[in-house]
């Protein structure tokens, strides 16, 4: 009898214990979650304080943005960015007016001479691994290329080599060899780092270093050691698109009218002209190069010089308050601008060859870098 009452006063005990213990628990679990609800809540508030002014700024500028981007009639994609914040980004009009597609943010422009970018970056990354240098005569890596042309590496990056303009010759582009030998065989308009002459040939001789130093194609080189390693996965090189709904034709416009343009002669492009992106890949890219993602300090520093006649470094224009490069190619427009120190991006790309201007580009950015900064 005395174990029977001793068992159930155990029992009963460990059963009050239990039901203390678990009333406890739950006393501390809503302490727990009120606190942290109201430390959640705190944080939330704080948040909208310190953006709310921030955030009507932004909401004002996208809506003005979008209205000129409308009232002028821009056909393509834009992405206006603050500090990674997100103002507008956007497609207008058509990518493809025949079928009706839209543009949207992730459709993918041919970018022209922006594609000179990747070329710089490729030389660098070469010259920071010891396979050649920008001081030395293009003749070392070339030999057929005229050593008695004094021109170095840096001449072509900075566009101060003296080589003609581009135009027709008649020459089998499609050899890259016979391509870059032509190019050295012209006459040059000024001697070697005494002027300044933007040309696609300095780039087309670059392309074909990075080909010939790095024993890779320059699409797969560049994929390999730029696209891939910063994840640029809706970018490519190349003469033709992959099949692909992202992707804009490219137009004229002609009286009002849209004309679809003829297929490019990609062999002139070669180094200059091939590369394809989005405005959100484009974006990536600069962020690679300014963050040393892709190159040292040392090779950012020399991109970023401005050369002696001109205010141009390696691919970019370079301006007090921003960077700029420019595309333009028989059906597209495309615009790069950053201002790296307050980390506002502005791009435009456009798959209507006319269908901007720099003067538009240059008070579309500037209206944009105003609204951003409460002007």
């Amino acid at each position: 009898m005395f174990k029977k009452c001793l068992m159930v006063f155990f029992i009963m005990a460990i059963l009050c214990l239990s039901v203390y213990t678990l009333m406890q628990t739950n006393k501390n679990k809503e302490q727990n979650l009120k606190a942290f609800s109201d430390s959640n809540s705190k944080v939330e508030n704080d948040k909208q304080k310190i953006d709310i002014n921030q955030q009507n700024r932004y909401a004002a500028a996208a809506k003005k943005l979008d209205a000129y981007l409308k009232e002028k009639g821009f056909n393509g994609t834009v992405l206006v960015t603050d500090r990674n914040n997100v103002i507008l980004r956007k497609g207008y009009g058509y990518a493809n007016m025949k079928d009706k597609v839209l543009t949207t943010p992730r459709t993918k422009y041919r970018i022209g001479s922006i594609t000179k970018t990747v070329v710089a970056v490729s030389i660098l990354q070469l010259q920071e691994k010891g396979k050649l240098s920008i001081e030395e005569n293009v003749n070392k890596y070339i030999p057929s290329f005229p050593a008695d042309k004094n021109i170095t590496l840096r001449h072509l990056l900075t566009h101060t080599s003296g080589l003609p303009e581009q135009g027709k010759g008649k020459v089998d582009a499609a050899s890259r060899q016979k391509l870059v030998t032509w190019i050295g065989s012209q006459n040059l308009e000024f001697p070697a780092g005494t002027g300044w002459r933007y040309t696609d040939y300095n780039y087309m001789v670059l392309a074909y270093i990075v080909e010939k130093i790095s024993k890779q194609p320059l699409a797969e080189y560049v994929k390999e050691h730029i696209f891939t390693p910063i994840g640029m996965d809706e970018s490519g090189m190349g003469a033709k698109f992959p099949a692909d709904i992202f992707f804009a034709e490219g137009y004229t416009k002609k009286d009002n009218e849209f004309v679809a343009t003829p297929k490019l002669r990609m062999s002139w492009l070669y180094g200059c002209g091939e590369m394809y992106t989005t405005v959100e890949d484009m974006k990536r890219l600069d962020e690679a190069i300014m963050t040393g993602k892709l190159l040292s300090k040392q090779s950012l520093s020399d991109m970023f010089t401005i050369s002696p006649a001109r205010k141009y470094g390696f691919s970019f224009y370079i301006y007090p308050d921003y960077y700029h490069n420019h595309g333009v190619l028989a059906g597209w427009n495309t615009f790069n601008n950053f201002n790296w120190d307050k980390r506002i991006f502005v791009i435009l790309f456009s798959n209507v060859q006319n269908g901007m201007t720099d003067a538009f580009n240059q008070e579309f950015r500037k209206m944009a870098k105003d609204l951003l900064e409460g002007k």
